[in-house]
């Protein structure tokens, strides 16, 4: 597929570097990119009459001539990313500049029919559509619940709700709209979603961890998205983090997936009578009743955080890496949740002269796999796609 937004290579270069450090003026540009500065600076004058960047008033400097900082046009067009799961559907609407126009999430029931969920998908996309200007959409993001077929959208096997084995996401919206899609496993999404709006696209090594209806990992190592042969990397659900712990469904005992999944968890809220009659249960009441002092839910949480810094600590000392934010709705449990994920962690590495591990809470919201959906789709269509490893 033609790009939408044609750029000559050194053209990707500014851009890139300008999604990364926006604020940079000509002489910068030129400095970090290491090029010609006459190649460089015709390159910006070029994206500046493309009105791909915008050259903001000059700003007195201490020293020299007056800077005027670059930026990305947010004119140029929007872009929408949906993340879908088992549970719900997230959007979001971006701008060029990455700017966050509206956001939406519409939950699903748990083993719906795939065209449930392409209603849903739809119901999302045309809310955002509304608060974008019209004929301004360049591109779709899709976040896929399962190792998929990227250039179909094709779920492959999707454990949390095998109705949906083969559903092609991505072929039922290009029934619908006239725009390139683009589709990736979530587990990728999620991760540039974090690396994207919370790092600027400046971190090097990075492990997300997703809590829903199953747990998943995904990392960025030196710079790129890791996703291991035939997608399958951050499965995670299956580590043992507790010997003799409760049974599986998989057979095995003491599995991560019986601890902090939403599926298990949920399970465990009904029998300790945390759900509420007529409504639909979700981690966020979970987090809720645990702040509000309710014991069960408390240890529940804890209990879930324990074995996720189990699982954590395992990766940091196998992998190395030393940065971690976790994405799930218990998030909004704050210290309950995070507490006893960070003890386990300290217990786990050892102080051998590294860095210590830098262990947080996700912003986002939720929204993680949308966002990186939607900037996906942005970096694609300007040919600058970095490809998973």
């Amino acid at each position: 597929m033609d790009n939408a937004i044609a750029l000559t290579q050194i053209e990707r270069q500014v851009v890139d570097l300008l999604m990364r450090t926006d604020g940079l003026s000509r002489f910068e540009v030129a400095q970090k990119l290491g090029g010609n500065a006459g190649t460089i600076a015709r390159a910006v004058t070029r994206l500046i009459n493309k009105d791909c960047l915008i050259e903001e008033e000059e700003k007195s400097a201490a020293v020299g001539r007056p800077r005027r900082p670059l930026g990305l046009n947010p004119a140029v067009g929007c872009f929408v990313g949906i993340d879908l799961e088992a549970t719900n559907v997230r959007g979001v609407a971006i701008d060029f500049s990455r700017r966050i126009l509206a956001r939406k999430r519409s939950p699903l029931k748990l083993g719906c029919r795939p065209a449930t969920a392409a209603r849903e998908i739809m119901r999302v996309f045309e809310e955002l559509s509304s608060s974008i200007r019209k004929n301004s959409l360049l591109g779709v993001g899709l976040g896929i619940p399962s190792p998929c077929d990227t250039e179909t959208g094709t779920i492959m096997s999707y454990s949390e709700n095998h109705s949906w084995d083969r559903f092609s996401v991505k072929g039922e919206l290009s029934r619908q709209l006239q725009c390139p899609i683009f589709a990736e496993h979530n587990i990728v999404t999620m991760v540039l979603g974090e690396n994207w709006f919370q790092f600027h696209g400046k971190t090097n090594n990075l492990i997300c961890v997703l809590i829903r209806a199953g747990v998943g990992a995904s990392f960025i190592i030196n710079g790129v998205v890791y996703r291991g042969d035939g997608g399958y990397a951050g499965h995670i659900s299956h580590l043992k983090v507790w010997p003799r712990g409760e049974l599986c469904e998989c057979g095995r005992r003491g599995c991560l997936r019986q601890y902090a999944s939403a599926r298990a968890l949920l399970e465990k809220m009904k029998q300790d009578g945390l759900d509420r009659p007529g409504k639909q249960l979700n981690l966020l009441h979970l987090s809720n009743s645990a702040l509000e002092g309710k014991q069960k839910a408390v240890k529940l949480i804890c209990k879930a955080g324990q074995s996720l810094g189990i699982a954590i600590g395992h990766m940091i000392n196998s992998m190395g890496i030393q940065q971690v934010l976790i994405n799930s709705d218990l998030n909004h449990a704050g210290d309950i949740f995070l507490s006893p994920i960070l003890k386990q962690v300290e217990e786990a590495v050892p102080e051998d002269g590294r860095p210590r591990p830098q262990v947080m809470l996700s912003a986002l919201g939720g929204y993680d796999g949308a966002l990186g959906a939607a900037v996906m789709a942005l970096r694609k269509l300007c040919g600058i796609w970095e490809e998973a490893g």
